[in-house]
């Protein structure tokens, strides 16, 4: 009897023995545990390539099997699994588009648009053309807002591309942010031929009239940061008015940020007597300037006088640099406090005198409109003051505003503008901003809303 059961063991124990040898045999193992653990199963996928000589079956089957965890890592968003997945798969098939393709989608998913270029450039040398590569690299410099190598990019995709309406749509942007009009209208009706949507043809309708507006309009030679934009009968008075507030204003943000956005960077001047800016534009009519993308100010804040022309140059340059910088990734209420608190210049006679930043003095009804809001416990939220102001009352444009810098105001010299600029630069290398924030500041954002509450009653006495 004893031998009978040894006999029956050797039996089964050669048989799986044998098995752990058999390639079929361990790639449907593998399968098996594909969904419940995916590093097992590539452990097992491993095993079956390398237990012997791999035939063109077992060869695709791995493969195969490396794409679909990978994939579905990218999809759940696992990234230090499929890394560490896509560090095995290189290994074995290195010269496989099918898995060097990850490198370029990993780093995109995760923000990593520099990286995405570099991986990219890397893959095209080593196999030339990949549309799908051209494309993540065009979205990457897109992202970066290098528009001009985004075009170049996305242009050297070639017909068959699935993703071609999505390449549409960063070309019309990316030419609207360099200035041509006529090819951004293109290739966003292009697009909305192929798929119509609401965000699209809203952007084209934008361009059409800004088309309509500046038809006649002139740029004038960089100087060397800026040029501008406008009327052939303002650009004297435009550049005469503007180019040293310009530069000089470009010069202190790079200093205070300690970042020195791409130029030259573009100005545009809207005729005085026209109403071109609120009317044919739709930008509000409480605006003296606007940040879209580009500067746009309204011809008649040239004739106010210089210091408060300077406030708003300042303060729409502030919103470039800080968009450069955070590829527009940062909330609304610090968006607008940074380009506040920076936008006073430094002036030594008269009432707006000051010598230290923080003296400058507020806007006026910020204190009052902060004031009654303290004590009434009518503050906005931060995920109000998070989204846009476009869609607020009068009131609570004021109280978004007055809220927006004294946070800010708080947050600068409670914890220093170096730790603004490391929190700025958390973004630029794709951090979300909430965790940028508790990084730099050790609190959340309602944790720091409710510490500037107590520390504002306490200085305003309230």
């Amino acid at each position: 009897m004893i031998r009978l059961l040894i006999f029956s063991f050797s039996i089964f124990t050669g048989a799986l023995f044998a098995n752990n040898f058999d390639p079929s045999f361990l790639i449907e193992e593998a399968k098996k545990v594909e969904e419940a653990d995916p590093k097992k199963s590539i452990d097992t996928f491993v095993k079956a390539y390398y237990v012997t000589y791999p035939n063109r079956t077992t060869t695709t089957e791995v493969e195969n099997a490396f794409q679909r965890v990978l994939g579905k890592s990218l999809t759940e968003k696992k990234f230090d699994q499929g890394l560490e997945i896509l560090n095995v798969a290189l290994e074995m098939f290195p010269n496989s588009y099918s898995i060097l393709r990850f490198k370029v989608l990993y780093a995109f998913d995760q923000s990593q648009y520099d990286m995405c270029v570099f991986y990219a450039d890397q893959i095209l040398k080593q196999l030339g053309d990949q549309n799908e590569v051209h494309f993540f690299k065009g979205s990457s410099y897109h992202k970066l807002k290098s528009y001009q190598k985004a075009i170049n990019s996305i242009l050297k995709i070639k017909k068959g591309f699935s993703g071609k309406r999505a390449g549409y749509i960063i070309l019309g942007d990316s030419y609207y942010h360099k200035g041509k009009l006529s090819n951004a209208l293109k290739y966003l009706k292009l697009a909305q031929q192929i798929q119509k949507t609401a965000n699209v043809e809203k952007l084209i309708q934008k361009i059409e009239r800004e088309q309509k507006v500046e038809t006649n309009y002139e740029t004038s030679a960089p100087q060397p940061h800026f040029s501008i934009k406008t009327s052939p009968e303002l650009m004297d008075e435009a550049k005469e008015k503007l180019n040293d507030i310009l530069e000089a204003s470009y010069a202190e943000h790079s200093l205070q940020l300690d970042y020195f956005p791409p130029s030259p960077l573009t100005v545009i001047v809207y005729d005085k007597k026209k109403k071109e800016f609120t009317s044919s534009l739709q930008n509000p009519n409480w605006a003296a300037g606007v940040y879209d993308g580009e500067i746009r100010i309204p011809g008649e804040e040239l004739d106010k006088d210089p210091y408060k022309l300077e406030t708003v140059i300042r303060h729409e340059l502030m919103h470039l640099f800080l968009d450069s910088i955070t590829r527009n990734s940062i909330p609304t209420w610090f968006n607008e406090g940074i380009a506040q608190y920076f936008e006073k210049p430094f002036s030594y006679d008269g009432d707006n005198a000051f010598d230290k930043r923080e003296d400058s003095p507020l806007p006026d009804g910020f204190k009052k409109a902060l004031s009654i809001a303290l004590q009434k416990n009518k503050l906005l939220d931060m995920d109000v003051l998070s989204g846009s102001f476009m869609n607020l009352s009068e009131d609570q444009v004021l109280l978004a505003y007055a809220q927006s810098l004294m946070l800010t105001k708080y947050f600068i010299e409670t914890f220093g503008i170096w730790k603004l600029q490391r929190l700025l630069r958390n973004l630029y290398q794709g951090n979300l901003f909430y965790v940028a924030f508790k990084k730099e500041s050790g609190m959340t954002l309602n944790e720091f809303l409710q510490s500037w509450i107590v520390y504002q009653k306490k200085q305003w006495k309230l």
